[in-house]
């Protein structure tokens, strides 16, 4: 009797346990799928020929390239945009590595379209 009553708990918790974790994934699936996506601002009227690739140096952050590319910006939504265009999922980034920055006429520009999922 005991046993049964054992086995029906645990059964019942683990079909919680599943159903939540379900849940909770198909939320965090649906918030990506719904999240506009941050390229475009910054790719907007940007065609191939409008990067500039350059190679990371030991030492390099997105933030430092931000800063030496992009004077006058805000760093932080250089940063982002940086990210953005190269889709790097997170700012690591290695030496060796390609990023590509947005120039016209040679030299480094960037596009920034202010909209509400900046930050």
């Amino acid at each position: 009797m005991r046993s049964n009553r054992l086995k029906r708990f645990v059964n019942g918790a683990s079909a919680f346990a599943f159903v939540l974790v379900l849940g909770v994934s198909l939320v965090v699936l649906a918030a990506e799928v719904v999240r506009p996506s941050l390229s475009q601002p910054f790719l907007e009227g940007l065609s191939h020929d409008d990067f500039t690739p350059v190679v990371v140096e030991p030492g390099d952050t997105i933030w430092a390239l931000a800063v030496e590319h992009f004077p006058g910006i805000d760093p932080r939504l250089a940063s982002q945009a940086i990210q953005s265009i190269n889709n790097l999922p997170d700012a690591l980034i290695y030496p060796g590595q390609i990023i590509l920055l947005p120039s016209l006429d040679g030299q480094p520009t960037l596009r920034l379209a202010v909209n509400q999922y900046a930050y």
